[in-house]
């Protein structure tokens, strides 16, 4: 406790001049915070300023940056559309010059049948039963051929059709009319529909989050999680609050943790997996969130779900799509 009659007396022992030199102490330290307190201001202002020039130039790049790239994408794709328009020419061409040779072929046996027929009356009969059959060989090679042709054409306008489908998806740019022409030109392969079926309306649409941003965005994420899992339920501010100070002393886990059920471990395991480029299996992990019932951490895990579950179909609707491609291309060889 104080001792307010010994205060009094320490008070009363301070002369006039110790009185004036404190006072004048006290001027002086007003004066040097003063002098700190306009030097921190001009750092600040410095510092704001070089942000702010610093943000200028990277907006600048990144603008000069994507107008490069939107012209090289333009200038590619309009390289696959002359490949594809002389692709098509040349296949209507060699058509045309099979149509041409089979049809001389004919005309040779023709002609062939009428001199036999001429020089030998006795064998005509004989003769024509030989050259009918020869033609009619001849006709099942012609449209044996040919339906290996129309296979091939078709087989090419799909694969066609799908290297745009992986363009727009490599570009993260909506691609509903990729995945609608290429329906149309597998209409007769079920599993192909069954696969581009299963593609979410949103993703189509407006495209692709991409993978460098997913995983960019799952280490804010993962940060948010472990806060929201901290959190006791309807707590409202104060359970935010806590979470959030709980959140400083949970040591952060890097790399492979096999076995932790923690929500630490679980979104740990998911981290690896993505810098692995296994998006599949990162997923598996996060799902095991759920079990926890914790309804902060589900809704901030929500939207990020969402994005990569996307990505994750789009993928392996594509590998589908090659696969079922490929058997057809060796069934018809």
């Amino acid at each position: 406790d104080l001792d307010i009659s010994d205060i009094a007396r320490k008070v009363g022992t301070i002369g006039q001049e110790d009185i004036d030199k404190l006072l004048i102490q006290i001027q002086r330290l007003e004066s040097r915070i003063n002098k700190r307190e306009k030097t921190i201001n001009e750092y600040n202002n410095r510092i704001s300023k070089q942000q702010a020039e610093t943000r200028q130039k990277y907006q600048d790049e990144l603008s000069k940056e994507y107008q490069r790239y939107q012209q090289q994408l333009s200038e590619k794709q309009s390289e696959l559309n002359k490949l594809k328009q002389q692709f098509e020419e040349k296949i209507e061409n060699e058509k045309q010059k099979i149509r041409r040779q089979k049809q001389e072929e004919l005309e040779k046996q023709k002609q062939k049948l009428q001199q036999y027929y001429d020089e030998n009356n006795d064998k005509r009969a004989k003769q024509v039963e030989d050259i009918t059959k020869k033609v009619q060989e001849i006709e099942k090679v012609y449209q044996m051929t040919m339906d290996y042709l129309n296979n091939s054409i078709k087989l090419q306008k799909q694969y066609a059709t799908l290297i745009s489908l992986r363009e727009a998806v490599k570009n993260n740019k909506p691609f509903r009319k990729e995945v609608d022409a290429l329906k149309e030109e597998a209409k007769d392969d079920q599993l192909i529909q069954c696969a581009l079926e299963s593609i979410p309306e949103s993703a189509s649409n407006h495209g692709l989050e991409d993978f460098v941003k997913l995983q960019e965005r799952f280490y804010t994420v993962k940060n948010k999680a472990i806060t929201s899992s901290l959190s006791p339920s309807k707590t409202g501010l104060f359970g935010y609050a806590y979470a959030k100070l709980a959140s400083l002393f949970v040591l952060p886990e890097k790399g492979f943790f096999n076995g932790g059920s923690s929500v630490v471990s679980i979104l740990s395991r998911a981290e690896y997996y993505l810098q692995h480029n296994q998006l599949p299996d990162a997923l598996n992990e996060i799902e095991k969130c759920k079990q926890f019932n914790n309804p902060d951490l589900n809704n901030t895990l929500k939207d990020w779900l969402q994005l990569a579950h996307h990505r994750a179909i789009v993928e392996q609707v594509l590998e589908i799509t090659t696969a079922q491609l490929t058997l057809t291309t060796n069934a018809i060889q």
